[in-house]
Parts: C-alpha cells; sequence; structure tokens
C-alpha cells in the first residue's frame, strides 16, 4: 500500500475491497499529528488510563517499556483502545501542555521551537515578560538581564559593544532612567553630539548637570557645585588623592608635615631643608637668620579663605644689604611620575598651566622658575604682586628638548624666588 510522502497516510488504491479502512486510518493519522497537542514528554510507559485522542510524547531515556517499548521519541496516540505510533519528522512542533512549552524535532531530540530558528528577522513587536505595542515595540519586564560576549573559541572575537545610532546631530540618542516611569536621569547624546548627563525632579524639568564637548573632551559643570567653597579647598588642597595627582597639585596647603608640624624652622644659609612634607624652603645672605614653618593661613595678615595652612618663609633679622647670588625662595619638587603624560623632552610635548597663592608684605616683582632634576633646562618669568594675597598663574610651553625624568624621581622643580640680587639667568618669559 502507497502512503504520502511527509505524514504517511495510506491512499486508497484502485479496485480496494474495503477503501472506508484505509480512509479511516488516513483519518485517524490526521487527528493525531494535526495541531499537536501533547500530554507529557516525561513518560516511558504507557498511562494507567489514557484517553481516546490523548496524545504524549514517549521519553527515550530511561529505555520505554511495556506497549511503548520501542518507541522513543515516537508521538503516542490513543485510538480506539489501542497505541498509534507516528515517527517524527524534523521540523515537527508540538505544544507539551503540561509545561506550556513549543517544542519540535530537530532529526535527534526534541528540543525549544526557537532553538532550532537560525533567524527571527523583521518581528514588528516583541514582549518579555510584558507586552510590547507602537511606542515600545521591544519591551522586557525582567529583574536581570544577562549579555555575554561570543568567545573566540565560538566564532566570536571576545569584545562586547553595544552600537546605537540617532538620525541626526539634532536628535536623541540616550539612556533614560525612571522612577514610576517618570524620568529622574538621562545619559547620552541629547539634542547634540556633546555628552550629557542631565538630571529631573519631577521627569518634566531638567537640568544638564555635565556636558562632555565632542570635539576637546572638555568637561562643563553647568549647575556648578553644591559647595564652591568646599569643592575648591578640595581641588586644591587634596595631597595624596588621584586629583592631585593627575592635577599635579603638590599638598597644595602645605597640610602634610610629620618631621616638623608647626615648629618653625631656623635655616642654613643656601641649603634646601623640608618645611612641610612637599615644600621646602631656602635662602642664601652671610648675615641673615631665615626661619620657616607651617603657618595657619588665618594667621597671616590676611586670612586666606578656602586654605587651612601655608609655608611662611621670614627673616627674622634685618638686612642690611643683598651681595651678589642672595636669595630667599620655596621649592616644590615634582615626581616624574606626576609629568609623565606632559611628554616633555620631545616632538608634541604639552603645555603646563601652573597657580598658586603668594602672601607678600608688600608690592614687588617675584621670580619664578621651572627646571627639570639636573637644571639644565629651565623655564623663567617674573610676576608682580601686591601687599596681601596674590592668585599667581602662568602658562609654560612644552619643552621639546632635553632629559626629562617621567619616573620616580624628581620631574620638575618649582622655585618662587621672593627676593634676590644677581643679574637675571635669562629674558622673563624665556
Amino acid at each position: 500500500m502507497s502512503a504520502s510522502a511527509n505524514l504517511a497516510l495510506p491512499f486508497i488504491e484502485g479496485g480496494e475491497l474495503l477503501p472506508d479502512v484505509t480512509l479511516n486510518e488516513t483519518l485517524r493519522l490526521i487527528d493525531t499529528l494535526v495541531q499537536l497537542a501533547i500530554v507529557d514528554r516525561d513518560l516511558n510507559a504507557p498511562p494507567g488510563s489514557p484517553g481516546e485522542g490523548q496524545r504524549w510524547i514517549v521519553a527515550a531515556s530511561p529505555g520505554p517499556t511495556g506497549a511503548w517499548a520501542g518507541h522513543g521519541n515516537d508521538v503516542a496516540a490513543w485510538q480506539d483502545g489501542g497505541w498509534l505510533f507516528c515517527v517524527p519528522q524534523v521540523g515537527w512542533f508540538a505544544y507539551v501542555i503540561d509545561e506550556g512549552a513549543l517544542v519540535a524535532w530537530n532529526g535527534t531530540a526534541w528540543v525549544s521551537a526557537l532553538a532550532i530558528l537560525s533567524t527571527l528577522q523583521n518581528l514588528a513587536l516583541l514582549g518579555v515578560g510584558t507586552t510590547a505595542d507602537s511606542t515600545n515595540p521591544l519591551s522586557v519586564k525582567v529583574n536581570n538581564a544577562l549579555w555575554v560576549a561570543k568567545t573566540i573559541a565560538e566564532g566570536g572575537d571576545g569584545n562586547l559593544r553595544y552600537k546605537m545610532s540617532k538620525e541626526s546631530a539634532a536628535k536623541t540618542l540616550s539612556l533614560l532612567f525612571q522612577d514610576n516611569f517618570s524620568g529622574r536621569a538621562e545619559v547620552g547624546l541629547t539634542g547634540d553630539d556633546d555628552f550629557h548627563f542631565k538630571v529631573s525632579a519631577d521627569g518634566s524639568s531638567w537640568l544638564d548637570a555635565i556636558t562632555i564637548d565632542r570635539a576637546t573632551a572638555k568637561l562643563a559643570a553647568n549647575q556648578g557645585f553644591t559647595n564652591p567653597t568646599t569643592t575648591r579647598a578640595q581641588l586644591y588642597a587634596a595631597p595624596f588623592d588621584a586629583l592631585a595627582f593627575n592635577g599635579m597639585q603638590v599638598d597644595g596647603n602645605g597640610d602634610v608635615s610629620q618631621a616638623n608640624g608647626t615648629t618653625q624652622v631656623t635655616l642654613s644659609s643656601d641649603t634646601e631643608t623640608y618645611v612641610t612634607d612637599t615644600f621646602l624652603a631656602a635662602y642664601k645672605n652671610a648675615g641673615a637668620v631665615v626661619k620657616a614653618r607651617q603657618l595657619a593661613a588665618a594667621s597671616f595678615p590676611a586670612a586666606l579663605l578656602c586654605y587651612s595652612n601655608a609655608v611662611e618663609l621670614k627673616a627674622t633679622t634685618a638686612l642690611s644689604s643683598l651681595a651678589n647670588g642672595d636669595y630667599a625662595r620655596h621649592v616644590a619638587l615634582i615626581e616624574g611620575y606626576r609629568i609623565a603624560r606632559l611628554g616633555w623632552g620631545a616632538s608634541g610635548a604639552q603645555p603646563l598651566a601652573y597657580a598658586f597663592q603668594y602672601y607678600s608684605p608688600r608690592s614687588a616683582t617675584i621670580f619664578i622658575k621651572l627646571s627639570n632634576s639636573d637644571r639644565s633646562r629651565c623655564y623663567y618669568d617674573e610676576k608682580a604682586v601686591v601687599i596681601g594675597w596674590n592668585w599667581v598663574t602662568g602658562t609654560v610651553a612644552g619643552d621639546t628638548s632635553g632629559t626629562w625624568n617621567t619616573t620616580s624621581g624628581i620631574g620638575l622643580r618649582l622655585e618662587v624666588f621672593s627676593a634676590g640680587k644677581a643679574a637675571s639667568p635669562a629674558t622673563a618669559g624665556s
């Protein structure tokens, strides 16, 4: 007897004596395989009281027994008081009622129906744990989500990168963080191609807190700081934090003074002496007595806001005259690691900006010197100061010559001369 190619449905042959028998057999097979809803797929032996027309997938392991022996993975249907078995073909789908799962036969096993699909394209809506709609065509309601990079062994490159693209600069591409579906924070390219950090108290009024310029990478704090005074003090006074490392500040307050504390140190002529852990002082004169110490900023004749301490350099005896080569100066030594990123001593050297607070008892001119460790490369500048505290700033072009230490040891010397007598060693600003 011949049968159909896919479902093996028997054909009625010409001149067949009992065609109704063949037709009924075909109808039973159709009834078994069409709209294939499976009661269970975990049994390896027939159930005790099967219902008419009910269907099972026979478990292949452990090996089937009883009337199901030899029919592992087959579809078993109870028809007219007996078992009807159908051998699955690749691509058959079945709905397993007790699991609520859609499975498919891949040629060797019944697997999740989606597992045999290699592509799933152009879906209009997809909801995971929730219902998607036209506003949110991809909607997911879960407590955790995991994305894992495809390894090299699996044919990938081991990397994982999210790629999101907007239509034009004026459009928005962002991550929006909500509280009960009301926006509270947003990061991304919001209305231009700069990177923005925005926040909102109510989901409707937004403040652009931080912007990073796409061309220069410079950061703008658009709303300022909660406490500008405290922030400024932290920026310029933090002795050991990462910001001080990156900005090359050297204990901006002179707060750390482990050896001397606040004791006034009597200096030896022409000898650099540590006053605090990061500031040295020195002078040269045959008859003067010069002392230095850590002193509370509030103890100077004019208090300095936002600073707790400063390094005082003071002559305690009157100076009748200055000889050629006499001086008084503050010194800060900056480690090579801190200046390495400037790339000095080679092409492409980056400029350096310096700034410090300086107290002067009279209007005068101070002399600033920046040099490498052996002082073979030097930058000089002169700054006018007035009585009281002075905010002294300047910029040095990147030095493409000489040797600048970029590891441990001295990388850069900063010297501020308060007094001196000598022919200027170079033109100011050179």
